[in-house]
């Protein structure tokens, strides 16, 4: 009926409580992470005031009006489709990418530093790329011959090859970020060790095993259906709440 700390369906104080949350998850009102009617710190549909809202977030992603991240109507920071002044605007966005004009990473028509595939300086250019990606032969980063540093589909050393790169991206055997096969660090959809394996992830978001953070058959930390051991677990809760089993309160 009223638990002053963790879970109460009715009325919760800090963490989840699906009718007054005042911290974290509340449906109806969480003053701070997510709410999907008024959230006024991460993730409100509603209102929120700093990071997801898709109707009005102040800072980071709101589909109408975000004013640092993503926003596909107005961004004035990092993405927003029609007008973007440092990210991403398809439209123009002044920073880094814009498939029609791009001054810094990503514009297939015209970006002087990063990504053109007409004249890119710098970074990306699939006809003439000095420094990071080039389909035929970039010198650093991205070449889907050879690649010395980070992306290339053959053969790179770094970052990302579909074949076998040694840290960061290869669809076969990524050792550290992104490998669909066996991926080390963070996200891979066989299994990868730290981030995001569907099958065996040993940190954060794992739908069959996950030791930290997300796992809907094994989380031992925060939420998991089957088997959770600190918050909330519909099965088995051993600390606050549990319809079934419940310990303490």
């Amino acid at each position: 009926l009223e638990l002053t700390n963790f879970i109460n369906p009715l009325k919760l104080t800090n963490f989840i409580n699906p009718v007054k949350l005042t911290n974290f998850i509340n449906p109806l009102k969480l003053t701070n992470f997510i709410n999907p009617l008024k959230l006024t710190n991460f993730i409100n549909p509603v209102k929120l005031t700093n990071f997801i809202n898709p109707l009005k977030p102040t800072n980071f992603i709101n589909p109408v009006k975000l004013t640092n991240f993503i926003n596909p109507v107005k961004l004035t920071n990092f993405i927003n489709p029609v007008k973007l002044t440092n990210f991403i605007n398809p439209l123009k966005p002044t920073n880094f990418i814009n498939p029609v004009k791009l001054t810094n990473f990503i514009n297939p028509v015209k970006l002087t530093n990063f990504i053109n595939p007409l004249k890119l300086t710098n970074f990306i250019n699939p006809l003439k790329l000095t420094n990071f990606i080039n389909p035929l032969k970039p010198t650093n980063f991205i070449n889907p011959v050879k690649l010395t540093n980070f992306i290339n589909p053959v053969e790179p050393t770094n970052f990302i090859n579909s074949v076998e790169p040694t840290n960061f991206i290869n669809p076969l055997k990524l050792t550290n970020f992104i490998n669909p096969v066996e991926l080390t660090n963070f996200i891979n959809p066989v299994e990868p060790t730290n981030f995001i394996n569907p099958l065996k992830l040993t940190n954060f978001i794992n739908p069959v095993k996950l030791t930290n953070f997300i796992n809907p058959l094994e989380l031992t930390n925060f939420i998991n259906p089957l088997e959770l051991t600190n918050f909330i677990n519909p099965v088995e809760l051993t600390n606050f709440i549990n319809p079934l089993k419940l310990n303490q309160c």
